[in-house]
């Protein structure tokens, strides 16, 4: 079992994402060195760099998980809203894409506060050659190759394949799943209110998933790629609804894909998952807490 810091051992930059934007190059060294003291024996600290996307920029602390290869962004806690704020202006935007259904299907997100603890996470969703390194499928996908995002796999081979990794990985929960992927925004999407192919491909860009590098240049300002469309990705929230009697296996997926309208790609929106069977266009991003 690998040994997680307590919060007393964090510095006060990393709990409030506000101290973190402010600091100095000084204090994000530090910082950044004390996590790695913390975990170095499973991850690489690689360097400092510096993100943007539409005028909002952070300093983030760039991690490799050694048994995997995978590339980790630690991402300073702090308080955020999360969920739906504006429901009336969000409603008028789903319409757009249903104008003659009824939207009691769409459920929009309650909208809360939410405390966030310190965590890294995956810069892209984990691809088809990190998850082959240590587990092998046992189907074919139909989006393959090297840098194409694993999908259908069960919540069950997932879970497997995390604990062949090691490192305390795990999912990202619903709530820092969506902490990382606004970095710091409060728009619709993490760069703008309006749909944009730059940065995600939807039903729109047509039902093919792409290369998780192609993006790459089009993060957000955490440094993060493909938070919005291509594949959803599987958080470890169970689904909850006492309506819902038959519930048992659903999971919440975020982010949208290649088959859903931009409706669905937004920052709060949220789907339900039954994980224990596969879908060709949902995959999975890892995070790792602090403590």
């Amino acid at each position: 079992m690998v040994m997680k810091s307590s919060k007393s051992d964090i510095p006060d930059i990393l709990l409030d994402i506000n101290l973190w934007k402010e600091a100095t190059m000084e204090a994000w060294t530090a910082a950044a060195g004390i996590v790695s003291e913390e975990i170095g024996h499973t991850f690489e600290f690689i360097s400092l760099k510096e993100f943007s996307c539409a005028g909002r920029s952070f300093h983030i602390a760039v991690f490799k998980h050694l048994k995997t290869s995978i590339i980790m962004h630690l991402i300073p806690g702090g308080k955020i809203f999360i969920g739906t704020e504006k429901k009336e202006n969000e409603l008028e935007y789903v319409r757009r894409f249903y104008p003659n259904r009824d939207l009691d299907f769409f459920d929009l997100e309650p909208f809360k506060k939410v405390i966030i603890e310190p965590f890294l996470i995956g810069q892209f969703p984990v691809t088809c050659r990190q998850f082959g390194k240590l587990l092998r499928k046992l189907k074919d996908q139909k989006w393959s190759g090297g840098n194409f995002p694993v999908v259908d796999v069960t919540s069950c081979r997932v879970r497997k394949w995390l604990d062949k990794a090691g490192g305390d990985l795990c999912l990202p929960s619903s709530a820092e799943w969506e902490f990382a992927c606004r970095a710091g925004s409060d728009t619709r999407f993490f760069w703008g209110d309006e749909m944009d192919s730059t940065y995600c491909f939807d039903k729109s860009s047509g039902p093919v998933v792409r290369e998780v590098t192609t993006h790459a240049g089009a993060g957000n300002s955490f440094g993060l790629v493909d938070m919005a469309g291509n594949v959803s990705e599987l958080c470890s929230d169970e689904y909850q609804d006492p309506e819902f009697w038959y519930a048992d296996g659903y999971y919440l997926i975020r982010g949208g894909n290649v088959s859903l309208d931009a409706a669905f790609c937004r920052s709060a929106a949220v789907n339900s998952y039954w994980a224990k069977s596969g879908s060709e266009f949902v995959g999975f991003r890892v995070s790792r807490s602090l403590f």
